[in-house]
C-alpha cells in the first residue's frame, strides 16, 4: 500500500443558487463549483487535477458560511477519477473544509484519505450586497495537507 503526504492548493469558481430559509437564523443554497488542484505528493511529486464540487452550503444574514457539504469529482489528464466528499466548517474565524477521498477510476481505483483545507474568498461582485438574495458568483482559493492512501498511483 502506498501512503503519500499531500498538499492540496485549488483555485474556483462557485455559482451559487438562491437562498431558502431554513429557520430563524439561517438560509440554504445549493452550490457548483468548477476549478483546478494540484497535489504535491511527499513535497515532490505534483499533480493537476480539474475538479467539480456540488453542494449545500448554510448562510447566515450577515453572510458567515457556518456548515455545508459537498461532492467532489477531481479528474486528471488521463481521464481518471477520483471522488470525494467535503464538508465545510468554521473554526473560529476561518473557512474550513474536510475532504474524503473514498473511490477513484484508472489509477485512483482505492484511493482513500483525507485533507482538512483552509478556504479564501469573496463574491464575485464585489460591489452587490452580501450575502447575496438570489443567484451569486463566489471565487475562492483552498490550501491544506493530508495524507492520501493510493495503491495504483
Amino acid at each position: 500500500m502506498t501512503i503519500y503526504s499531500i498538499s492540496f492548493d485549488s483555485g474556483g469558481v462557485a455559482q451559487w443558487g438562491a437562498p431558502v430559509p431554513k429557520d430563524a437564523t439561517r438560509s440554504a443554497f445549493a452550490y457548483f463549483t468548477q476549478g483546478a488542484v494540484r497535489l504535491t505528493l511527499n513535497n515532490d511529486r505534483k499533480i493537476y487535477l480539474k475538479v467539480d464540487i456540488a453542494g449545500v452550503d448554510d448562510i447566515t444574514p450577515d453572510g458567515a458560511v457556518p456548515a455545508g457539504f459537498g461532492h467532489c469529482a477531481f479528474q486528471d489528464q488521463d481521464g481518471d477519477t477520483l471522488l470525494a466528499d467535503i464538508d465545510w466548517f468554521m473554526e473560529g474565524d476561518q473557512d474550513k473544509g474536510q475532504i474524503k477521498f473514498k473511490a477513484g477510476t484508472g489509477k485512483w481505483r482505492d484511493a482513500e484519505g483525507s485533507v482538512t483545507l483552509d478556504l479564501f474568498g469573496l463574491p464575485g461582485d464585489l460591489s452587490a450586497p452580501f450575502p447575496p438574495s438570489g443567484p451569486a458568483t463566489f471565487i475562492g482559493f483552498t490550501e491544506g495537507t493530508g495524507m492520501l492512501t493510493a495503491p495504483y498511483l
